[in-house]
């Protein structure tokens, strides 16, 4: 009888911590992109974004790759991602070029903030992925961006200055 009081009492326990758990709001925004490949729930691009994308050198410089269908329709160019960086009731996206938006061995990402308020870019980085970590500076997550090539790996580090995301730690690990 000591025992089946001892699992019941656990099993009460697990009950409780769980409902517990559920009455909070959770946010794990850690998410990472892999370019094209492991893209989570993927968004339509609000058109204020676009437009501010399109405003970019990176993308200005691009466009003449694209075909006449994509430059009607400009929104094809672009994934995006929702996260909350900051709060969970602010929106903001993190985006990657398709093709021709991307480089010849990388994708482009860009962070973009206060998606469907007043969008403001504050982060242009490239790399094969981009993870939003754990940590945060003056509030907002941190970002990690990686690139690799046969002879090893790069990793950025960029942390939130109050006003955009700026590169604190740079990292090459050769391949053995």
């Amino acid at each position: 009888m000591g025992i089946d009081k001892l699992v019941l009492g656990l099993v009460l326990a697990s009950v409780v911590a769980a409902q517990g758990q559920a009455s909070l709001p959770v946010h794990d925004e850690r998410i990472s992109i892999w370019s094209h490949d492991n893209f989570p729930n993927p968004v339509p691009v609000p058109p204020p974004v676009v437009r501010l994308l399109l405003r970019d050198k990176t993308v200005k410089d691009s466009m003449d790759r694209a075909t006449e269908a994509e430059r009607k329709n400009p929104a094809r160019l672009f994934r995006a991602a929702e996260v909350h960086l900051r709060s969970a009731n602010e929106v903001d996206l993190l985006v990657v070029g398709m093709t021709p938006i991307q480089g010849a061995d990388n994708g482009w990402f860009w962070v973009v903030r206060s998606a469907y308020k007043s969008p403001k870019i504050v982060l242009f980085t490239t790399g094969y992925s981009v993870e939003v970590m754990s940590s945060r500076t003056n509030g907002y997550l941190n970002l990690l961006s990686a690139w690799s090539n046969p002879n090893g790996t790069e990793t950025h580090i960029y942390k939130f200055d109050g006003a955009r995301y700026k590169l604190r730690k740079e990292t090459w690990r050769e391949n053995h």
